[in-house]
């Protein structure tokens, strides 16, 4: 008997199953019913109340407009004083010609309906938590990871920075998280990043199998100029290495605002790593920031670097502070 029993649970428990889903189904069909008809009334609301907002549109705009009539309509009464050569009439005469009423300017209609828009829209919402925090930073002492690194990546393509920059913001990085994108040998791909979003960009990237990669920028290997194959590897590394610094100077110099480049350079430098710029290097950056106007160039150099064509570097340009800002910064001073 409890075999049979057994045997009849066994056979009953999936319409069991099927029976409760099936109440589950039916639970959120009522429901989103329920939400429907919920949704229905809004609607019903907001079209109810925006036929007033048209009435009272309307109503205030012929308010308007029977004022602007009614004004030029009325003439003021304009008095004449008796024509006398004395003092006294002479006077009477300037009191009553201040005395006579101007007609106001007619106002613009569109003019007073956008008055009426803005102030039904000016009400200050609440700041947000993002926006508090962002307040709060400015009187506090930063306690998060300082200091910048770089991310490469292997590229066999072809590319450049614009490709990169929307490649990165097609997979959900701001590019205000990369202060530039290098290319310091074929097929290598370099983000220059602030410590503090280098993880979340290393962590977009993996979603699509982008793996790091390390890079010595003072590798032989660095230089793949056929014509350069003739050298020895001590040759192409110190070559490596030159290119590598001139990089990073004039990286650290075109970035604005400058305060960023001097930033940049002067973590490098304190760096004990492959990316280490020397002091030789940051004395030079300095120097050529306060004399940005290099005097030891002849007047025909200069005309001769006027009329080549200026070409593809390796930096980005034009960049402005809110490119170095959080989206929480940007979005509070927009």
């Amino acid at each position: 008997m409890e075999d049979i029993q057994k045997l009849i649970q066994q056979q009953l428990a999936p319409f069991l199953a099927e029976v409760t889903e099936l109440k589950q189904r039916v639970s959120l069909v009522e429901q989103l019913q329920q939400e429907k008809a919920d949704l229905k009334l809004q609607l019903e609301k907001a079209l109810l109340e925006n036929e007033q907002l048209k009435k009272n549109q309307k109503t205030n705009m012929a308010t308007n407009n029977s004022t602007v009539h009614s004004n030029n309509n009325t003439q003021a009464p304009q008095q004449s004083p008796p024509s006398s050569s004395t003092t006294a009439d002479s006077q009477w005469a300037n009191v009553a010609k201040k005395n006579i009423n101007t007609p106001k300017k007619a106002q613009n209609p569109q003019k007073a309906q956008k008055q009426l828009k803005t102030q039904k829209t000016t009400k200050k919402d609440p700041p947000t938590e993002g926006m508090l925090n962002w307040a709060y930073r400015g009187f506090t002492e930063n306690t998060g990871p300082t200091g910048y690194q770089f991310i490469h990546f292997r590229n066999p393509a072809r590319t450049n920075q614009r490709t990169v920059r929307k490649r990165l913001a097609i997979i959900g990085i701001s590019n205000r998280r990369v202060l530039a994108v290098q290319f310091p040998t074929k097929g290598i791909i370099s983000l220059l990043v602030h410590n503090a979003y280098a993880d979340d960009i290393k962590a977009a990237l993996a979603k699509g199998k982008a793996t790091p990669m390390n890079f010595d920028p003072h590798h032989e290997s660095v230089i793949c100029d056929p014509k350069h194959a003739n050298l020895s590897v001590q040759q192409k590394q110190t070559m490596a290495t030159n290119i590598y610094y001139s990089r990073m100077h004039r990286l650290c110099l075109a970035i604005q605002p400058a305060h960023v480049g001097s930033s940049i350079i002067r973590h490098f430098n304190q760096v004990n790593n492959q990316f280490h710029l020397p002091d030789e290097i940051v004395t030079d950056f300095f120097k050529a920031r306060a004399e940005p106007s290099q005097s030891n160039i002849s007047s025909a150099q200069q005309q001769q670097a006027t009329e080549q064509p200026q070409k593809e570097t390796d930096l980005d340009e034009d960049l402005r502070e809110e490119d170095f800002m959080s989206d929480e910064d940007l979005e509070t001073l927009q």
